[in-house]
């Protein structure tokens, strides 16, 4: 599973005999003011991820003097997680006194086109590619810590930000429908799923997304597949949808747990014009209707999806209408969408 959320992990950090992140060379020095080894340890985490596995790995960028003449001690290091704590494979490295560092990261560590440029400050990720959902999703995270003086060799606070949107759905009977059920077979949703993000101190996560998504207003071509290329598909049948019926006007979680989330790149619904249908049946006395689809234009509601929020569109499903409200929240539990990782 490549996907965190819903709690927070904090990382606590300290140095040990495993070295891990470091300055500006590979050989010991001489001086000892300069022999403090920055290194990664994890002896505990402070909350559990619900569902899914903890950060497993992490590229790392860092400078001094990132402001006059930058000097690279990282550059797309790969940080894992193991037994012994955090850990990478090559040279040691250590704080140099009076130098003033800046470092950069991005979860996970497979993510590809990053480029960080450690003068304006930022990280750009090109061509990220957000087809993948369920037990695939990728958690797209960055983080930032600047100004972390060399003198001190302290620990240094990664505090992750989650750079896409998170998605579910529910579903509920209208009021009046007693004795009714309700069986909700697919979730399908048309949107942009390639784009641009660019991360600044000062506008924080940014993504410009290609291609928009120009929807037709006809529906059967939506659903008959001419905008397959946008299309993320929940289905009951696979395991990504419960299957039990719903005979209650209180919202139920359609999406089963691990596999049926969906992270998006963030996007403005007027111009990308996301598309999202439901399709159901519906069962009284022993008789069940055909199974039918309802579709709803995005592109008319004000609800834009932003980085770190956690949206839960539901649907209400009566005889003979539909409708859909969505509700939106951090994606944390107590932490503001962050997830902090420690490193001294």
């Amino acid at each position: 599973m490549k996907y965190l959320y819903v709690k927070p992990v904090f990382l606590w950090l300290s140095a040990v005999s495993v070295m891990f992140l470091g300055a500006c060379t590979n050989e010991i020095p001489d001086t000892p003011e300069a022999t403090e080894a920055i290194s990664f340890s994890v002896p505990q985490t402070r909350a559990a991820i619900e569902g899914v596995n903890d950060m497993s790995a992490f590229s790392v960028w860092g400078w001094y003097d990132a402001d006059t003449t930058p000097f690279a001690v990282f550059d797309n290091t790969t940080v894992e997680k193991t037994a012994g704590g955090w850990n990478y494979t090559d040279y040691v490295r250590y704080w140099s006194p009076g130098k003033t560092y800046d470092f950069y990261a991005v979860h996970p560590e497979n993510v590809s086109n990053v480029n960080v440029n450690p003068q304006d400050g930022t990280i750009t990720i090109t061509d990220f590619d957000s087809s993948t959902a369920g037990e695939n999703a990728v958690d797209l995270m960055t983080a930032t810590n600047k100004g972390v003086s060399g003198d001190e060799a302290p620990v240094v606070d990664m505090k992750f930000q989650h750079a896409l949107t998170r998605i579910r759905f529910s579903a509920k009977l209208a009021d009046g429908l007693d004795g009714y059920s309700l069986q909700v077979s697919e979730v399908a949703l048309w949107a942009s799923k390639k784009g641009k993000m660019t991360f600044s101190d000062d506008k924080g996560i940014q993504w410009e997304t290609e291609p928009y998504l120009v929807a037709g207003d006809n529906e059967e071509d939506i659903v008959n597949g001419n905008y397959d290329a946008y299309l993320y598909h929940f289905t009951s049948e696979a395991g990504e949808l419960i299957s039990t019926p719903i005979n209650t006007v209180d919202p139920v979680q359609l999406n089963v747990e691990d596999k049926g989330d969906l992270l998006v790149i963030p996007q403005n619904m007027s111009e990308t014009r996301p598309v999202l249908a439901v399709r159901y049946a519906l069962s009284y006395g022993g008789i069940t209707t055909s199974k039918m689809w309802k579709l709803f234009y995005l592109k008319d509601t004000p609800t834009n999806w932003t980085p770190g929020d956690y949206l839960n569109y539901t649907f209400t499903i009566g005889e003979n209408n539909v409708y859909f409200s969505v509700k939106v929240w951090d994606w944390k539990d107590g932490n503001s969408g962050n997830e902090n990782v420690d490193f001294e």
